[in-house]
């Protein structure tokens, strides 16, 4: 079990987590739009800011050196990307939710796999099985299943799509059919065939 317990934050540390929540959302509105440069100062900002009142061993702050790993990620600048990644990693691996620690080592696979490192890739995904995730933000049965009203926990939906098939499967085979499996299981869905020896 991960029990994580903090005092009662001061005013400042308050205002500073507003901020900071405010800053990576906006920083994230504009990943999404396409403005890379925009959401890097916004999640840099979100950093000196979360830094400043909590530090840089802070869950909070992890979040923020996450998102930006993310952001360096899509700019194509992987040394910068693995910086903050492991940073958020450092954090995430004694701290906080296993979901987050799961994203971040995904985040590190991608970053690993851009290089064409594929051990290492597999390493980080496949190094704790008690925290894996999917990174294929285009699976269809990750898209599908909200849509659908049906209740998947977010873990489960960001669980590794190996591991959440499982789980979905039985699920989703009711609203799709005899197409699930093959939806599942088609070529792009499936990181894992890199890897294999």
């Amino acid at each position: 079990m991960n029990l994580n317990v903090h005092p009662n934050p001061s005013a400042q540390q308050v205002r500073a987590l507003n901020r900071g929540a405010q800053l990576n959302n906006e920083g994230l509105a504009l990943r999404r739009a396409g403005d890379l440069e925009g959401a890097e100062n916004k999640d840099l900002e979100a950093i000196r800011v979360k830094e400043g009142a909590f530090g840089s061993s802070h869950i909070t702050t992890a979040l923020s050196y996450n998102s930006l790993g993310e952001v360096y990620i899509r700019m194509g600048r992987l040394d910068d990307a693995e910086r903050y990644l492991r940073l958020a990693l450092a954090v995430r691996e004694n701290r906080g939710p296993r979901a987050d620690l799961a994203c971040t080592r995904d985040n590190l696979g991608q970053v690993y796999e851009m290089r064409g490192d594929f051990h290492q890739a597999k390493q980080f995904r496949r190094g704790r099985e008690d925290a894996m995730c999917c990174g294929n933000y285009n699976s269809p049965v990750l898209l599908t299943l909200p849509r659908m009203n049906i209740p998947v926990s977010t873990f489960d939906l960001l669980t590794y799509l190996r591991s959440a098939s499982i789980t979905v499967l039985p699920l989703v085979s009711a609203q799709i059919g005899d197409d699930t499996e093959r939806i599942v299981n088609s070529p792009r869905q499936q990181p894992s065939d890199l890897y294999k020896e």
